[in-house]
């Protein structure tokens, strides 16, 4: 009886790793076809390779679009091998005349869900580098973020990283690199960085929770908030609302409020600097004057800044209070994010990162806060709490935030600042991502699957590889999740 158990078992293995095998094979005719494709130009072809059904994923025009840089960064391919075995994810390493690119392909069964192209690929001729961390290196979830997290380092450009992971009611933080070139201190707990456009949700929350104080309401006229007459923020008759405001379709179609004065693109980032701290609340007025609404309210999408400053003087106005002080009372209490201020006190001046550009140099920080631009300054830790709060989505102000108000959820919507899209059939993605001077971020949310993330690093040219490196470890985990057929 024994002897025919065994052989059941024996069986049973050799007929999975069979179909694995035979699973695997397809995802590597599946690369051939398209390294095929790739290196003789038929981009059209690769996109016409994804099902039916999962084309809304995907624009035709991008894709072309990004293959054909890719073609120029690579040259043809000349080698392929497979380097993570996800499951239903396969990523491939393309060996390129010029430069090596990362291939993900995502299938269900004989059905190619989606392609990914991207440069999160330790580069030849790199020079390795070792890299100090606090990861300690010891569970399965430290493993995954070490082999990611040093891919992104690899980089010469890097300096700091951190990661902030909240999965399954726990919170993980993971630091790398240095706060300051030549310092070998590596990012700690208390080490505070900014949030650049990732600001925009955190204000978008102070907005929801005042929806539901009933201080204010999302159809409200902004005009209702501000002080003087502005019979420009309307469009044949249809005033800019909130809400409008928080989802940037109030039919302004440039990135900021303010009228630069000539020679600002030939500035130095110290003084655009400069040029922002002398800027005032009457600048600001002067400028709103100016804008022109273009299209009706609520039907355009234009992404921008100034949608957030106008809910900030909304808030200050229904609260009787300056901003800063809304951000660190609401943050402080509800989530006892102490470390999360609109201006810095003088004793945060000596935890900040520094942060640099592509060319490796100092950027300047903004500890202060102005009418026409301003950044939370916070940390891992505190992030961390905000993200547990917003993956598990108890409070109603959070819920209410995360509600699309414009867009179809299936491809892109807009909840209050938040981007919410389908995550492939495993429920919601909300997210934002930030571009601050020497530094970017990202805090990416995934309720249904009770995971977030909060990513910083401290150089500002590689936000797309934020979003490669949150892709990774989510994917991983989930393949972990799910049981990888390795």
């Amino acid at each position: 009886m024994k002897k025919i158990v065994v052989l059941v078992i024996k069986i049973c293995i050799g007929m999975t790793l069979n179909a694995q095998n035979a699973s695997l094979s397809i995802f590597k005719e599946v690369n051939d076809t398209v390294v095929a494709r790739f290196n003789r130009g038929d981009y059209k072809g690769i996109y016409t390779m994804i099902g039916d059904a999962n084309k809304k994923y995907t624009r035709e025009g991008g894709l072309i679009s990004d293959l054909r840089d890719d073609k120029k960064f690579t040259g043809n391919i000349v080698s392929s091998k497979i380097t993570d075995d996800l499951g239903k994810v396969v990523h491939f390493t393309w060996k390129g005349e010029k430069a090596d690119l990362n291939f993900e392909l995502w299938m269900e069964g004989m059905d190619i869900v989606r392609l990914k192209f991207n440069d999160f690929v330790t580069q030849p001729g790199w020079a390795p580098r070792t890299i100090p961390t606090d990861n300690p290196r010891k569970t399965d979830l430290d493993a995954i973020v070490q082999r990611y997290a040093s891919v992104y380092m690899s980089n010469p450009k890097a300096t700091a990283l951190s990661i902030g992971i909240y999965l399954n009611g726990k919170m993980y933080e993971y630091n790398y690199g240095e706060t300051k070139k030549g310092s070998t201190e590596v990012p700690n707990t208390k080490t505070i960085y900014q949030l650049g456009s990732v600001t925009k949700p955190l204000i978008g929350l102070l907005l929801s929770k005042a929806v539901e104080e009933h201080k204010l309401n999302l159809q409200d006229d902004i005009r209702k908030y501000l002080d003087g007459s502005f019979p420009n923020l309307e469009y044949q008759g249809r005033p800019v609302r909130l809400v409008d405001l928080a989802t940037h379709s109030w039919g302004f179609g440039r990135f900021r409020i303010n009228v630069f004065p000539s020679g600002y693109e030939a500035m130095t980032p110290v003084e655009q600097q400069r040029y922002y701290e002398s800027y005032t609340m009457d600048s600001l007025y002067r400028d709103m004057h100016l804008i022109k609404i273009d299209t009706v309210p609520g039907i355009r999408y234009h992404y921008n800044i100034g949608g957030m400053l106008l809910i900030g003087l909304a808030l200050e106005k229904v609260y009787n209070k300056p901003l800063d002080q809304i951000v660190r009372g609401y943050y402080g209490k509800t989530f006892d994010m102490k470390n999360t201020k609109l201006i810095s006190d003088p004793a945060d001046l000596s935890h900040f990162a520094d942060g640099y550009n592509e060319k490796g140099e100092l950027m300047p920080r903004t500890p202060l806060m102005t009418p026409s631009l301003y950044t939370m300054k916070t940390t891992t830790a505190d992030m961390l709490k905000f993200v547990a709060s917003n993956v598990e989505e108890k409070l109603p102000e959070i819920r209410l935030s995360h509600t699309p108000q414009w867009g179809d959820p299936q491809t892109f919507s807009l909840g209050f600042f938040w981007q919410v899209t389908d995550d492939f059939g495993k429920g919601r993605w909300i997210k934002h991502s930030g571009f601050d001077y020497g530094s970017i971020t990202l805090c990416s949310l995934h309720p249904e699957e009770k995971l977030g993330l909060i990513i910083w690093a401290s150089d500002d040219s590689r936000q797309n590889n934020l979003f490669d490196l949150e892709r990774c470890i989510r994917e991983a985990i989930q393949s972990q999740k799910e049981g990888n057929r390795k």
